[in-house]
């Protein structure tokens, strides 16, 4: 049987022997190795054994984040010979995505040596960490513990290097029990607990609710977290804390000038379930820990979410700051918790949601200082595209507003102006700034104004959507929770991205064209949506220019391009609005429930155009409003 490809062919056999060699491990190019500059600084701080051959990790959670250049295929390399004899099911499993993709997983067995990461994805992105673990192997006994992973480089098309990704600056160490890494996150609830071989394929660090507060604050994640660890140490050799802190194993120092390198921002210490510690222990774990960060370190102390230990906790922790009067430690203790488990005791995935979300409001008078600066980016680097493949020189930008606690939600702002001027302040960064305070990403663009050619403005705005996802681990943000929203004639560009859009290329040049544009979801307040007979003149005159062909006029009137694919979408109006007709809402608002859509349209009585100068009963019911359409929506 064959294939046709111009006037060659190809045995389907021939393929599938291809196929089965590049998965074997045998991709051939350059090798990048495991102590390459960027592969360093890409690893997870405190938490991966660093060595001229290898670098190694028994900590489920650990990751490493990393770009590649020049190159359609990358192959992790590994080293296996140290699992010969732990038990299949114990061995551990890696988990990855590429750009930002569906995550892959794969579980290690002695005989491997590489693993494929990534096939005809040009330049890839790898966000890579260790998924699972089991804890009954000693893994804190030689520079390769009994079921660690081992790895020791990539390879890569000849030509191909690494390349560093941005990562957040601040960094969040939990140190903690099995409960902290997230073993048996992926085990179903009431299940009982699982037996020793199953307790690798149940775990997952990147479930666990120290993960979870991490990137809640906008911190990376590091840790020091095992599964039978105690103040006062563990199974398997684990040491007690005052030890464990100064070492990654027993003969490879975290430390550099004493202290840990980089020194944390955020240390959580949540330790207890194991086992009751006496005042003396927690009291010299609390100065070792102190001795090996910044004095501004935030040490926060928690009380093991079952309430074990509580008292001894306590008492140990109360008995430090009596006796070092140390400003920047604090007890956390969230009381009674309801939390689904496993077995009683160690949380699924949905526990740890629920741990995370009671920890949240005792965490942020701790956590949450000032909100980082608002930053403008340009769009485009370079010429900027006007369709057609036709570029110019002029670019647009966007102004990404933070908000102190981001709750993962992000929304590209489209201030009005008839596409002929821009109001940024009153519906631009004004509205980030209310966003922010609902810990809403808000993110203010500048759209190039049309002139007469409507690709430009939806190509600036498809593209802040793409930027916005591709920069969402940076930002706190969602990649699948990142709405538009727009003002007026940015309501028209809003809702044209809500209904124009493409997905991801993933073999495309540009990183940031590997991202989808369409919008999760879509705010359109008092928006110009219709280019027919009865638009806002001015509006159409700029966009389409003074004699549109119909076949444009009708692709850019956003009410008869609505699909069942056009996202959730919450529309405000007042219905005394002489300047652009509440009918374009309506229009829209038909449109979306027409074809099965979730949307709401709120009918505000009066206000006009601009709802009163952007204040009053109207501007404030609309804001209200569409907090409780986001809740109910879950964005």
């Amino acid at each position: 049987m064959f294939l046709q490809s111009g006037n060659r062919k190809i045995l389907i056999g021939q393929i599938i022997s291809i196929f089965l060699w590049i998965g074997s491990g045998s991709l051939s190019g350059a090798v990048i190795p495991a102590n390459d500059v960027h592969v360093v600084n890409g690893l997870s701080p405190y938490n991966w054994v660093v060595k001229d051959g290898f670098i190694g990790s028994a900590v489920n959670g650990a990751s490493l984040t990393l770009k590649f250049k020049d190159t359609l295929q990358l192959e992790l390399r590994v080293a296996s010979g140290h699992l010969a004899d732990v038990a299949p099911a114990r061995c551990p499993i890696i988990a990855w995505s590429v750009n930002g993709g569906a995550l892959q997983t794969r579980q290690l067995v002695a005989t491997e040596e590489s693993v494929l990461l990534s096939s005809d994805v040009p330049n890839p992105v790898i966000d890579l960490y260790i998924r699972g673990m089991s804890p009954f192997e000693d893994r804190h006994t030689g520079d390769v513990p009994g079921n660690s992973v081992k790895i020791t480089g990539f390879t890569v098309d000849e030509g191909g290097k690494s390349s560093a990704v941005e990562l957040p600056k601040k960094i969040w160490l939990n140190v903690g029990d099995s409960i902290t890494s997230g073993d048996g996150a992926l085990s179903a609830g009431g299940q009982g607990r699982p037996t020793d071989d199953s307790w690798a394929s149940s775990d997952d660090g990147r479930a666990s609710y120290g993960e979870l507060l991490a990137r809640h604050y906008g911190y990376r994640e590091a840790r020091i977290a095992y599964g039978g660890f105690s103040w006062s140490g563990g199974m398997v050799n684990l040491p007690p804390l005052d030890g464990l802190i100064d070492q990654s194993t027993s003969t490879v120092s975290r430390l550099r000038g004493g202290l840990l390198s980089p020194s944390p921002d955020v240390v959580l210490v949540n330790l207890g379930e194991n086992r009751p510690p006496p005042d003396t222990v927690v009291i010299a774990s609390l100065k070792k820990l102190r001795s090996r960060v910044n004095l501004a370190t935030k040490i926060i102390v928690m009380i093991p979410v079952s309430g074990r230990a509580r008292a001894e906790v306590s008492g140990g922790f109360n008995a430090y700051k009596k006796s070092s009067n140390d400003n920047n430690a604090c007890l956390v203790d969230l009381g009674s918790v309801n939390f689904e488990s496993c077995d009683g005791q160690h949380p699924t995935v949905a526990g740890h949601q629920s741990i995370f979300r009671a920890a949240m409001p005792l965490f942020d008078p701790i956590v949450v200082r000032n909100p980082p600066a608002p930053e403008t980016l340009p769009l485009w680097s370079g010429q900027a595209p006007v369709g057609g493949g036709k570029v110019a020189t002029e670019t647009a930008f966007i102004t990404i507003h933070r908000p102190v606690k981001p709750n993962g939600a992000a929304v590209v702002i489209c201030p009005g102006g008839g596409y002929e001027m821009l109001m940024v302040n009153p519906e631009g960064h004004g509205i980030a700034r209310w966003l922010n305070e609902h810990g809403i990403t808000g993110v203010v663009l500048e759209y190039r104004l049309p002139g007469g050619n409507p690709n430009i403005p939806l190509l600036d705005a498809q593209r802040a959507i793409r930027i916005v996802r591709s920069k969402a681990r940076t930002w706190g943000c969602d990649p699948q929770r990142v709405g538009i929203m727009g003002f007026s004639a940015g309501g028209h560009l809003a809702s044209t991205a809500l209904t124009h859009f493409q997905g991801g290329d993933p073999i495309a040049k540009d990183p940031i064209d590997r991202f989808g544009c369409r919008p999760d979801f879509g705010i359109l307040i008092y928006p110009v949506i219709s280019m027919g007979s009865k638009a806002h003149g001015g509006s159409k005159r700029n966009l389409l220019g003074p004699d549109p062909d119909p076949q444009t006029v009708r692709w850019f009137s956003n009410e008869e391009q609505v699909t069942a694919n056009t996202p959730p979408t919450f529309l405000a109006h007042a219905q005394n609005d002489a300047t652009v007709s509440p009918e374009d809402s309506r229009l829209f608002y038909d449109a979306l429930k027409f074809h099965q859509v979730p949307a709401i349209y709120l009918k505000l009585p009066t206000g006009g155009h601009g709802l009163n100068g952007y204040r009053g009963p109207m501007w404030d019911e609309w804001q209200d409003q569409l907090l409780k359409w986001l809740a109910e929506q879950r964005l």
